[in-house]
């Protein structure tokens, strides 16, 4: 009455004045009367008393948050009102339910709250209203502590104030069974103050069972049945509209009416069924976390061995207990449960196991260990992911792709520590917050407020932080000076993600949406193949909305052709061009290919017909007729293996109808897919479609197998055509299994191969046994086979096997993820290979620039690979090697196509991980001499990878050191020295066994042995001494010959003339020497001083020269190097020169001998021909007259450019019988009106061998230099 929450004391006064009434005499209160006036009394003013008797009382002032009731019958009930800020107010009932009257009657020190009221159900108060949304747990000591809006902060009218009733047991509440046949089961029955009653079945389900049967001591509740199921019990219905949640310690903390209070009769009385747990079942108990399983008919411990070290464990339990993450775990505070059994042991998950009983662990009962060991969990609610959130803040307070990382969790930002924190951990900060991942990782310091998280541990692929082991939220021993810092790298320009299925493209530094105008199958194919998915599972737009994206919408009518890789590639509106809203957002749903199963054929008189249905998620699902046509049809025919397709669709109840699941509906095919979801379709098991409405096929039959041919049986869905099966070959009429004796890797492979896949995925599978009769047996293939039936095999038949040793195999369709590491460039590094999810290495063995060249065109580069190294040149990976005996041919699209020893079959190190360079247009290597007396000589050094080596001797030769010259600017080589003559290098070896033309711009272009691989020690370096710019080419002369044409061949070097030694000598040597001339070749080789020998005092220049004939001067062939011989003037070299002759001509120009420019010889001098008239006869007489048997193609306007001088002939014109091109009509020798961008050329048709051989492109008397000539009858 006077806002007080109670008198502190009272004494007799006496203090009124005499001239007042006394009002009150005899009072007599119970202590719940809100004013005195309810009290009963002597009546107003009748008393006996004089003022000396006046009373006085002392009140005591209420503290914050106290609550009281008002208006009800008794203190047990009424209006609650609570003391704030000195002014009794009430409370809302938004949200008010039993948990909250629970608190206020456990506040008001009663036991339980008997009902919670609302509707102002004992009066309207007076302002204010002081709570509003109470949301009480129920263990809260004061309305004040629970969850609520802020004092005052309500919406509400006083004719919403709430109420409840009160009650303190005089004994604790029991429950029991009655009338079941055994002791889990019965109608229930409980006792309220040493009174047993029933339970109405009004409101009455699981949850509330489940409470009745803990309470009883069970583990759970498996049926609440109702009316009366177990016999109607007798006395008063007790309890009636009892709806608990599940979770509550016993029944009277649920909601319910009144105790006592019920509209029902005993024929409404409410029972349960109980049950323990199965073995194995996990539980936490609640007032100190501890973990408890059930085994035998017991609860018991779990021990602490192996947690420490296994976070999985932990993982494991909170998903089973919570469904949600793990907060930490910890050694259970005290052993309060001695005498319970310690059933699980040494427990070490995976991560992946649905229940902690799954993991591996000792048997259970079999541990050492003491209850001091119990552990203890602790797990993070579901909300917490669902509030968690994450940004990077830089030192200004600006949130970016860099800064201290900071995370949202409980109400509050806080930062995480650097202790443990990596790369992995970085990423997986980076990735949730929708960049490709982390660039960089620091301790960056600065933050405040929570430390979050410490110790991270993350394998890198997890969704956000909370997935990571962690020490616990808020279980840190760090200072904010260790706050970690993370930079990320940018979602690449143009890139796309999928945000609660709605496509969203990173441009211009910020992400956008795509409008759906236009969006459509083929859109969100490439969508899903960017983000890396195969199949498409629903296109959202047009009406199937996703929810709303902000900020940019990029691209509006974007048109893919289907093929793209990116979506920013297909044709569009532009970037930020468009007409529509955030409405009008795509969105695409994209199918995991792991819950893809295979397609079937039922209710068909054949194999190959019948009711089409696939497999999804492990169940089989049909597909509804809504415009199935024969084109659908046809794509699921091969999609089933009948390679002519389909003969006609079926729809409605062509086949045998029954219930089914729809995954498909309203298909549109343009019969060009290879796979059902690979057309136009509804959302997955979006349909409109009933029971007769399934989709069936007819298919065309394959036609009849060859001799050999091999195909995969998959027993688990009774179909052949798939990728995966049991190998069966097809002998007289009968397809029949192969024997597993010897069979390994390569016979998988040709087995893969000639089915049309990539590659093997597993050679060695084990799908069960096949039928038929078991009919090859010791296969061994090498790899290279077309088909299996082509290995060395036991022959037919001709095997004591049976079906438990059939071969299986699992052909792959996708190609193995590759990435290059640790190398300077991105183009260049350690190969690595992704196989099951896990990465790893490739062994060198075997590595070859054909096995590098497919990794790098798989990586994008067009123009292959420029090296390929082993001997982990780019440091040792660490995880496992995956590849070794890499075997490509180079023509391979990927490294899964190529032939190898077998997933992880290896006899490596990691010091053998092979690596590639990939050709980016930029030079593979750089080149030095070392040593040397000067800049032109010098011991032959390499760069490639950072890193300088030397090159073996091995088939050193002058044509490698004039590719090593003319790379440093020198003219060519003059001497090509080994055995380490400029001194041994130190380093690798680079290179070994290099060949080379000489005609190449790198040494990386000659052939040799992979890089770093050697034979060699530095004794053996190779070294070149090159030309000075004044010293080549070398100028040759003819001396002592009859004619200017023949002679002693002498070479002017270094401003002295020397000659040739015999060695070696031949009629190539020769014609380079002739052609270089001006002559038409060589007519002989002469040897042993046959012109005469040279001068005692003049050198000998080179010996044991080896030309190919085709070289333009003779310092371009191979020799032992200017100066170096063995021999004596008596063994000098000439020769014998052909000289032109007037009409002959030749081919300049072309990419072989039969193709070129025609020149013409006249007045010593070759001229070119202009191509007015020029007609296939003339090119066929300039054919013949070259010894080539006719014409191909003629060509004309300068095909082969480059002629100079003379143009000698115009206008030709040959009637086709012409034994050489003069005799055929022209205006005459120089006579023209022509330009050369007129020159007229040929191709002729290829020499026929006399052999009969396939022929060449050779004529019947080749003349080296690329020049084919000919003379006149």
């Amino acid at each position: 009455m006077l806002g007080s929450n109670s008198a502190i004391g009272f004494s007799s006064s006496g203090d009124g004045e005499d001239t007042q009434p006394i009002w009150l005499d005899d009072l007599s209160c119970t202590g719940n009367e809100t004013t005195v006036l309810e009290c009963l009394h002597a009546g107003f003013g009748k008393s006996n008393c004089r003022h000396k008797e006046d009373i006085s009382v002392a009140c005591g002032k209420p503290e914050d948050g106290a609550v009281r009731l008002v208006g009800g019958k008794d203190n047990t009930e009424g209006r609650v009102e609570v003391f704030h800020d000195d002014v009794w107010g009430t409370i809302c009932d938004d949200e008010f339910g039993i948990k909250d009257a629970h608190v206020i009657c456990r506040q008001l020190g009663f036991d339980y709250a008997n009902r919670a009221f609302g509707s102002a159900a004992f009066g309207e108060g007076l302002e204010p209203t002081w709570i509003d949304d109470l949301e009480c747990v129920g263990d809260e000591d004061t309305v004040a502590d629970c969850p609520r809006n802020d004092w005052g902060d309500e919406n509400c009218g006083h004719t919403e104030d709430v109420g409840v009733s009160c009650f303190t047991l005089e004994s604790p509440l029991e429950v029991r069974l009655v009338g079941g046949n055994d002791t889990k089961r019965g109608t229930v029955e409980v006792n309220f103050n040493n009174e047993w009653g029933t339970i109405c079945d009004d409101q009455w389900d699981l949850d509330n069972a489940k409470v009745v049967c803990r309470q009883l001591g069970f583990y759970t509740a498996v049926e609440a049945p109702i009316q009366a199921a177990f016999g109607e019990g007798s006395g008063r219905i007790l309890l009636d509209d009892v709806q608990c949640e599940g979770d509550e310690e016993t029944l009277i903390t649920c909601s319910h009416r009144e105790i006592g209070e019920s509209n029902c009769q005993h024929d409404e009385d409410a029972g349960v069924v109980c049950a323990n747990p199965e073995d194995g079942t996990l539980r936490r108990n609640e007032e100190n976390g501890r973990l408890e399983v059930y085994y035998f008919g017991d609860w018991g411990a779990v021990c602490d061995d192996k947690w420490q070290t296994n976070f999985q464990n932990l993982q494991v339990a909170c998903r089973e207990l919570t469904g949600g993450l793990p907060d930490y775990w910890a050694k259970t505070a005290t052993a309060i449960y001695p005498d319970d059994p310690v059933w699980l042991d040494e427990v070490t998950c995976n991560g992946d196991e649905t229940s902690l009983a799954d993991c591996p662990a000792n048997s259970p009962g079999d541990s050492d260990c003491t209850h001091q060991e119990d552990v203890s969990v602790f797990c993070l609610p579901p909300s917490t992911e669902e509030e968690f959130d994450i940004r990077l803040v830089d030192a200004n307070g600006n949130e970016g792709t860099s800064g201290r990382v900071e995370v949202f969790l409980k109400g509050a930002w806080g930062t995480v520590c650097d202790d443990e924190f990596g790369l992995e951990e970085a990423n997986v900060v980076c990735r949730s917050m929708g960049y490709n991942s982390a660039d960089d990782f620091t301790q960056l310091g600065g933050g405040n407020g929570t430390i979050w998280l410490d110790n991270l541990e993350c394998i890198g692929d997890e969704p956000n932080l909370l997935h990571c082991i962690h020490a616990g939220l808020n279980k840190s021993n760090c200072a904010h000076r260790e706050d970690v810092g993370v930079t990320c790298t940018p979602p690449e320009p143009d890139g796309i993600r999928l945000v609660d299925n709605r496509v969203e493209i990173y441009h211009d530094d910020q992400w956008g949406t795509v409008c759906d105008d236009d969006w459509d199958i083929k859109d969100a194919t490439v969508a899903c193949r960017e983000l890396g998915f195969k199949y498409v599972a629903g296109v959202f737009g047009h009406g199937t909305s996703v929810e709303s994206g902000t900020g940019e919408i990029w691209l509006d009518n974007v048109m893919c052709e289907g093929t793209e890789t990116q979506l920013a590639e297909c044709p569009s509106n532009g970037w930020g061009n468009h007409n529509c809203g955030h409405t009008e957002d795509a969105g695409v749903a994209c199918v995991d290919e792991s819950d893809l199963g295979g397609i079937r054929l039922t209710g068909g008189s054949s194999e190959n017909e019948g009711r089409l249905e696939l497999e999804y998620q492990g169940e089989w699902w049909a597909v509804c007729d809504d415009d199935w046509d024969i084109l659908g049809a046809d794509v699921a025919c091969k999609q089933l293996g009948f390679d002519r397709g389909a003969e006609a669709e079926t729809q409605s109840s062509h086949f045998t109808q029954g219930p089914m699941q729809y995954i498909l509906d309203d298909v549109q095919c343009t019969g060009l897919e290879n796979h059902l979801l690979e057309c136009s379709h509804k959302v997955l098991k979006e349909h409109n479609c009933g029971d007769s409405e399934q989709a069936g096929v007819i298919c065309l039959p394959n036609k009849p197998p060859a001799l050999g041919d091999a195909q995969l049986f998959d027993p688990e869905t009774n179909t052949t055509g798939g990728s995966q099966g049991i190998v069966q070959v097809f002998y007289e009429g009968e397809f029949g299994t192969i024997c597993n004796n010897d069979w390994d890797f390569a016979d998988a492979f040709v087995v893969c191969k000639s089915l049309g896949f990539l590659g093997v995925e597993n050679h060695a599978a084990n799908l069960g046994e096949g039928t038929g009769d078991v009919l090859l047996d010791a296969v061994e293939c090498s790899g290279t086979e077309e088909g299996v039936v082509n290995c060395t095999n036991s022959g037919w038949n001709t095997n004591k096997c049976d079906h438990s040793q059939d071969v299986a195999v699992v052909c792959r369709e996708e190609p193995h993820e590759v990435r290059l590491v640790n190398g300077q460039t991105e183009s260049q590094g350690r190969v690595e290979v992704n196989h099951d999810g896990k990465w790893g290495t490739i062994c060198d063995d075997s590595w070859s620039i054909e096995d590098a060249d497919v990794i790098c065109k798989q990586l994008g580069y067009e123009n292959g690979a420029l090296a390929a190294l082993g001997a982990a040149t780019w440091g040792q990976g660490e995880e496992e090697i995956i590849l070794d005996e890499v075997k490509c041919t180079g023509e391979e699209s990927a490294i899964s196509g190529c032939l190898h020893s077998g997933f992880g079959e290896h006899n490596c190190e990691h010091s053998e991980d092979a690596g590639v360079i990939c050709d980016d247009g930029q030079p593979l290597v750089d080149v030095r001499l070392v040593g040397g007396g000067a800049a032109h000589e010098g011991r032959v050094e390499l760069n490639i990878v950072d890193e300088w080596g030397t090159v073996c001797d091995d088939k050193w030769n002058i044509l490698s050191a004039n590719v090593i010259c003319r790379m440093l600017g020198f003219p060519g080589a003059a001497k090509a020295p080994g055995q380490a003559a400029f001194g041994e290098g130190t380093g690798p070896i680079l290179l070994d066994e290099t060949t080379c033309t000489g005609s190449e711009e790198s040494i990386d272009d000659c052939e040799h042995s992979p890089w770093t691989t050697n034979n060699c020690k530095h004794s053996e370096d190779a070294g070149v001494v090159c030309f000075l710019e004044n010293e080549a080419p070398v100028s040759v002369r003819l001396v002592d010959g009859a004619s200017a044409s023949e002679g002693r061949v002498e070479l002017l070097y270094k401003d002295e003339w020397g000659t040739i030694c015999d060695d070696s000598w031949d009629l190539n040597d020769a014609n380079v020497i002739c052609n270089s001339l001006g002559y038409n070749g060589a007519l002989a080789a002469v040897i042993t001083a046959g012109f005469g020998p040279g001068s005692s005092g003049s050198p000998i220049h080179l010996d044991d020269v080896d030309c190919d004939g085709d070289e333009g001067a003779i310092e371009e062939c191979n020799h032992r190097g200017f100066g170096e011989n063995n021999c004596g003037h008596a063994e000098d070299a000439g020769v014998q020169c052909r000289e032109f002759k007037e009409g002959e001509i030749r081919l300049v120009g072309g990419a072989s001998p039969r193709e070129g420019r025609v020149e013409i010889y006249h007045e010593g001098e070759f001229g070119t021909i202009c191509d007015d008239l020029w007609q296939i006869a003339d090119a066929n007489v300039t054919c013949k007259q070259l010894g080539f048997p006719g014409v191909e193609e003629l060509t004309t306007f300068n095909e082969f450019p480059g002629a100079e001088g003379m143009i000698w002939m115009d206008e030709v014109s040959c009637v086709g019988k012409e034994t050489s091109l003069s005799q055929c009509d022209f205006p005459g020798w120089g006579i023209n009106n022509c330009g050369h961008a007129e020159d007229a050329g040929v191709r002729c048709l290829q020499a026929v061998p006399e052999n009969g051989g396939n022929g060449g492109d050779k004529a019947p008397a080749p003349i080296p230099g690329g020049n084919e000539l000919a003379g006149p009858p």
